[in-house]
């Protein structure tokens, strides 16, 4: 696929690749933070640090795979949803 760049401004934006995420075991207030919003009943996970800071997302219907789909790779089934 190629992109054709319009203007001089889209040729650096395309050209800004955001830098790698300092760790991978995220830390509770260093690299996210638990939200709600009032009157829904729900709690999101905001993300606070690395190159996708400010992204809120839920997860939504967890639950684990049967007995008989054991041998697939992921025993977990989730819905998330970015808000």
């Amino acid at each position: 696929m190629e992109y054709v760049v319009k203007s001089l401004n889209m040729e650096m934006e395309l050209k800004q690749i955001p830098t790698p995420h300092k760790t991978t075991n995220p830390k509770h207030r260093e690299d996210y933070v638990f939200v709600e919003k009032p009157g829904e009943d729900f709690t999101a996970l905001k993300l606070i640090s690395g190159p996708f800071s400010s992204i809120v997302y839920k997860y939504g219907n967890v639950g684990f795979r049967p007995e008989s789909e054991k041998d697939l790779m992921v025993p977990c089934l989730c819905s998330l949803i970015i808000l």
